[in-house]
C-alpha cells in the first residue's frame, strides 16, 4: 500500500519507552560534499499515492540481477574528456579516466555504461557526480581513488568489479545495487544519506581502513555476502537489514535499527565490537539469541504489506523468510480489485501467515467513502481474515477536501466495516493523520501508522501497527516490500472480539 511511507510505534511501550533518544556524538548525518547535491533535512516524506494498476513502476534501477546488455547503437563513445550532455547515453568500450581536479557530471536524463571488457578509472581529486543512471558490465570495472556521488533520484548498478580505495569518497543519496555474483570493495569514506539505498546481492567488502556511516538504508539480501572489517555506524534514521551472510571483524555501532533476519547467517570474530547507544534497536528474527548487543529485545510481530506490485509471490518462501503476517491490498476506489488479491490471499494462508487486507481510499466525500467501503466488504467476504480491515487514507488528491470533511469520510468508511462484524482499522503516514484528520473522532478505531527513518515512532496517537520502510527485500519477493512490526495480538482480538466472521469458517 504505499502504507505512505512513514512509521514506527512500537506499543512494546516498556520495550521502547527504555529506549531514550541518546545518539552517538558523531552518529549524526554526514554533510555532503561541496560536488553533491544538498540534502534535504528529515521532514515527512513526500505523499507517494498508491499506484493504481495501470500506472507504471518508476524506480530508477532495476533489483533484477539479470544483466541485459542494451542497443549499443544507441550510445556515444564517452573518452574521458568531454562534457556529458543531456539525453545522452554514453558507453566506455576500452579504459576512460576522469584526472585530478576534474570534475564531471553525468545529468539525470543520460546514462553511463562501463561496458564488458573495459575501466573507468577515477583518480585522486577527481570528481564524477551521477544524476542519471551509471552501470558497470559484468566483466567490467570500475575504480576511485576520488569522489562519486549517486544524487536523489539518480541510480549506480555493478554487475561487474567496483573498489573503492583509502583516498575515496562515494556519497550514496539513492539507489546504489551491487547485482549477483558482482563484487564491491570499500576502503575509504561511504555516506549513505537519508533517502540513499545500499542493496548488495553479491559481495560486498569494506575494509580496514573504511569508515561508512548509514542515514538511510543498507541491505543484504539473503544471498548477499557483506564484510565489515572497517568503522560502521548506523545513524538514528538509518538502517542495517541482514539476510544473507554477514561478517563483522571490525566495528559496527548503530543508534538506528539493525535487523538480523531469520535466514541471516551472522558471525563476529572476538576482536570485533558491536554497540548500540540507547537509542538503538536490533530486531532478532533468528531462534536464537546470540548476546550480540545489550538491551535487544523479542520483536513484535513481522510483517509485510502487498498487492499487486510485488508480482506473483512465492508465498512459502515469505514464511520461511519469518514473516508471520501479511497485510494484502483488496481493493481500490469503488470499482476495482487489485489483479493478484485472490492469489495473494489463499496462497498467504496455505504457507501459514496471517492476512489482513487493505482497501486504498479516492473518496472525496461521504457518500462515495460507504459505496467504497461496500464494495471493499462484498470482495473480501469469501475470505478468512485473521487481522483488522485496514482502511488506507492517504491520496494527496484529497488534501483540498479539509479536516473536517476528511474525518467525516474516514468516520462513515470505518463505521460501515463496524456494523458489517469486521474490526476496522485506519492507515496513514503521520503527518496525515495529525494534520487532516481529527483523531479524537475516531479514537475508538484502531491505528496503523507509516513512519520511516525513525528509531521509534514519533506519532502521539495509539497505535497497534508500525510501517517502519518501504525498502524491504524479503525472500520470495523481487523487488523492495513494505515491512510492518505489529504490537498488538490482533488475531487474538479478533477471535477473542467476535469479529470477521470467523466462525463461518469452522
Amino acid at each position: 500500500m504505499k502504507l505512505l511511507k512513514q512509521i514506527l510505534s512500537l506499543s512494546l511501550a516498556a520495550a521502547i519507552a527504555a529506549g531514550g533518544t541518546a545518539a552517538f556524538a558523531d552518529a549524526a548525518e554526514p554533510a555532503p560534499s561541496a560536488s553533491s547535491p544538498e540534502q534535504s533535512g528529515q521532514t515527512d516524506q513526500t505523499d507517494q499515492t498508491d499506484k493504481t494498476d495501470d500506472q507504471e513502476n518508476e524506480d530508477t534501477i532495476s533489483l533484477d540481477n539479470e544483466y541485459i546488455e542494451p542497443d549499443l547503437s544507441e550510445y556515444v563513445i564517452w573518452d574521458g574528456k568531454s562534457e556529458f550532455l543531456e539525453n545522452t547515453n554514453y558507453i566506455i568500450t576500452e579504459t576512460a579516466g576522469i584526472g585530478k581536479d576534474k570534475v564531471f557530471t553525468l545529468p539525470k536524463t543520460s546514462r553511463l555504461l562501463v561496458a564488458d571488457g573495459a575501466q573507468l578509472l577515477i583518480y585522486v581529486g577527481g570528481t564524477l557526480n551521477i544524476n542519471g543512471r551509471l552501470t558497470v558490465a559484468p566483466t567490467a570495472e570500475l575504480t576511485s581513488s576520488g569522489t562519486v556521488t549517486v544524487a536523489n533520484d539518480a541510480g549506480f548498478e555493478s554487475f561487474g568489479k567496483t573498489s573503492f580505495t583509502v583516498s575515496s569518497t562515494v556519497n550514496i543519496m539513492s539507489q546504489f545495487v551491487v547485482k549477483s555474483g558482482s563484487k564491491a570493495a570499500f576502503s575509504g569514506v561511504v555516506n549513505v544519506y537519508r533517502d540513499g539505498n545500499y542493496i548488495t546481492y553479491g559481495s560486498t567488502s569494506l575494509t580496514g581502513n573504511s569508515k561508512t556511516t548509514v542515514t538511510g538504508s543498507w541491505q543484504i539480501p539473503e544471498k548477499g555476502t557483506q564484510y565489515i572489517k572497517g568503522s560502521f555506524t548506523i545513524t538514528l534514521s538509518g538502517r542495517l537489514d541482514a539476510a544473507g551472510y554477514l561478517s563483522v571483524s571490525g566495528e559496527l555501532k548503530y543508534s538506528g535499527m539493525l535487523e538480523l533476519e531469520a535466514s541471516v547467517k551472522y558471525f563476529k570474530t572476538t576482536n570485533s565490537k558491536v554497540v548500540s547507544t540507547r537509542s538503538g534497536r536490533l530486531f532478532d528474527y533468528r531462534q536464537i539469541y546470540d548476546g550480540m548487543a545489550p538491551g535487544a529485545y523479542k520483536p513484535g510481530m513481522k510483517g509485510i504489506d502487498v498487492s499487486v506490485w510485488q508480482g506473483t509471490i512465492d508465498w512459502q518462501r515469505v514464511k520461511k523468510a519469518g514473516v508471520q503476517f501479511a497485510i494484502i491490498r483488496s481493493t481500490h476506489g469503488s470499482e476495482k480489485v487489485d489483479k493478484m488479491f485472490d492469489y495473494n490471499i489463499t496462497e498467504a494462508r496455505k504457507a501459514g501467515i496471517m492476512v489482513g487486507v487493505y482497501h486504498y481510499c479516492y473518496a472525496e466525500n461521504t457518500a462515495e467513502a460507504r459505496a467504497e467501503a461496500r464494495h471493499f466488504i462484498e470482495t473480501i467476504k469469501p475470505y478468512k481474515i485473521d487481522f483488522p480491515l485496514m482502511f488506507d487514507f492517504e491520496d494527496e488528491s484529497q488534501r483540498h477536501l479539509g479536516r473536517d470533511n476528511l474525518t467525516d469520510i474516514a468516520e462513515v468508511f470505518l463505521q460501515e466495516i463496524e456494523d458489517a462484524g469486521y474490526l476496522p482499522m485506519i492507515y496513514s503516514y503521520k503527518n496525515w493523520l495529525e494534520t487532516n484528520l481529527d483523531m479524537s473522532r475516531l479514537s475508538e478505531y484502531e491505528v496503523a501508522v507509516a513512519e520511516w527513518g525513525v528509531p521509534k515512532p514519533t506519532y502521539g496517537g495509539e497505535y497497534g501497527i508500525w510501517q517502519y520502510s518501504c525498502k524491504g527485500l524479503v525472500s520470495g519477493i523481487d523487488g523492495e516490500v513494505d515491512l510492518d512490526i505489529c504490537v498488538k495480538d490482533y488475531a487474538k482480538i479478533v477471535r477473542e472480539g467476535g469479529w470477521n466472521h470467523l466462525d463461518e469458517f469452522e
